[in-house]
């Protein structure tokens, strides 16, 4: 069963205000294309990982994904904050919180899905995609990536990891250089 850590904002919902219909047309096919890999994958389990959840809180992280998307939520890798998000002088990042969450769950199959490279683990390079685009279109081939990485981690009884990398570092080498 993979555990994928999610990163929705640019992905699912925007980083930005939506500015055009486009926007919002590309956001729901996101959301459909994200929709149609979970049901395909029925037991894979969500973890967010997003900056959302530290500012506005868990649950109001959550009830922004889709009804299907919510059902798999098995927590997040930063508690939700409902006082004052950056109470903390100095700020952590996320790539802290995947570490902890990480150590702390255990997961078999852990995968990344984010929007940006730094988020990647050096122990997840094997299992990340990692979304470089805004929002401009819909994202089917990252779709299909996320469809082919899932069924490497989840195919049953195997000892050994996926050997394929679907982390699209070639695309994002000015994130990676950083």
């Amino acid at each position: 069963m993979a555990t994928l850590y999610l990163n929705p904002e640019g992905i699912l919902y925007p980083r930005r205000p939506i500015l055009c219909a486009d926007d919002a047309r590309v956001l729901s096919a996101n959301v459909a294309l994200f929709d149609g890999v979970l049901a395909e994958f029925p037991s894979t389990q969500i973890v967010l990982h997003s900056w959302l959840v530290y500012e506005v809180g868990y649950h109001q992280a959550v009830g922004m994904l889709s009804p299907l998307a919510q059902e798999r939520i098995i927590g997040a890798t930063v508690p939700g904050n409902r006082i004052c998000p950056f109470r903390h002088s100095s700020k952590p990042t996320r790539r802290e919180w995947l570490r902890a969450d990480l150590k702390r769950r255990h997961p078999p199959y852990p995968v990344l899905l984010d929007t940006d490279a730094h988020q990647v683990l050096p122990s997840l390079i094997e299992y990340s995609l990692i979304i470089c685009e805004w929002i401009t279109t819909p994202l089917e081939g990252d779709a299909a990536a996320l469809c082919e990485l899932l069924q490497e981690v989840e195919r049953p009884c195997t000892s050994t990891p996926p050997t394929k990398s679907l982390s699209r570092q070639e695309d994002c080498s000015k994130f990676l250089a950083g």
